[in-house]
């Protein structure tokens, strides 16, 4: 789900300054991020300005270089790095990506990635290099910190832009606080995307994107009936119910299941307020309710980027 952002959001991460002056760290100040449990280190003397509520940005006296503190209501880490592509295309349409890496920071699972850019201006092609951190704040939401420099530049404002990017703090005092809220396992997806329709399957009703297809089937072995649902990029989700007296005991009972799609242990969580058995592995996952003596079972394997598959999952609902 990408969230257009505003004309004033854009400009903002655009128009930095072309000459750069000498940086200065001098004292710094604490940021609070309103909404987002969140606190941010920023150089006391950069400019703040906040265009929306939803935006917030510091810029040095020279404005030679900028970081943007940008929300947006994506409550998933990996939906949310998925749009930051769509999300940076709209202001630097010619930015490249390097290698993303999964890190922590203030107790937070995040995504860190480094980009590089050319801006055409009337002196002539301008790079600009940028790094952006994406996690999800204590609030549910995603906040992207995005910091943009001249290319020739980068090292004089290397020390500062380093400390706004590790200078992130849970305004509680720590993610071990009493009351934090606790990651959920499971996947979540709130709303109707554009374009995903939604479908029915013996009691489970579920929405997929288009240019998905979902198969009803029967187990030659069991006559129990199951549900395949194949994504445009090659995912796949496996649907299925049987019988089991607990749900412990029921994920036990999935066994070489389990094995073959490398997940990790289980943990208890919620999909659009169920209770749910969630595992999550690097491309696939597991979700298993369980009601009466029953147990419903989604196996998902992605064949490259598992954001979509994932949202899928996080759109199950077991009536």
């Amino acid at each position: 789900m990408w969230v257009r952002p505003s004309r004033s959001q854009m400009m903002r991460f655009a128009v930095v300054g072309l000459v750069l002056a000498c940086a200065s760290i001098a004292d710094a100040r604490t940021l609070k991020l309103d909404k987002d449990g969140l606190t941010a280190w920023v150089p006391d003397q950069w400019t703040v300005a906040t265009p929306d509520a939803s935006t917030t940005t510091v810029t040095a006296p020279n404005q030679g270089a900028s970081a943007t503190f940008l929300t947006q209501p994506i409550r998933d880490l990996d939906l949310a790095y998925k749009n930051l592509t769509p999300l940076m295309k709209q202001m630097l349409p010619s930015i490249q990506f390097g290698r993303a890496q999964r890190t922590t920071v203030a107790n937070l699972a995040a995504i860190q990635v480094a980009a590089v850019a050319d801006v055409a201006t009337q002196a002539g092609t301008v790079k600009f290099e940028a790094n952006i951190l994406v996690l999800i704040t204590p609030g549910q939401r995603a906040l992207y910190v995005i910091t943009v420099v001249q290319a020739e530049n980068a090292a004089a404002f290397d020390g500062p832009l380093r400390k706004i990017l590790g200078g992130l703090a849970q305004a509680s005092g720590g993610g071990a606080a009493p009351g934090a809220p606790r990651e959920n396992p499971c996947w979540e997806m709130k709303g109707q995307p554009n374009g995903w329709a939604k479908r029915d399957w013996n009691g489970v009703s579920f929405l997929l994107p288009r240019g998905w297809s979902a198969t009803e089937g029967k187990n030659p072995d069991t006559d129990a009936p199951y549900l395949q649902i194949a994504g445009d990029d090659g995912a796949g989700i496996l649907v299925f119910a049987f019988g089991a007296a607990r749900p412990d005991a029921a994920w036990q009972q999935l066994g070489g299941q389990l094995a073959a799609y490398a997940l990790g242990d289980a943990q208890w969580g919620e999909v659009v307020g169920q209770r749910a058995l969630c595992a999550r592995g690097a491309q696939s996952d597991g979700v298993l309710f369980h009601r009466g003596n029953v147990a419903l079972v989604m196996l998902a394997r992605a064949a490259s980027d598992p954001a979509t598959m994932r949202a899928v999952l996080g759109t199950m609902r077991w009536r």
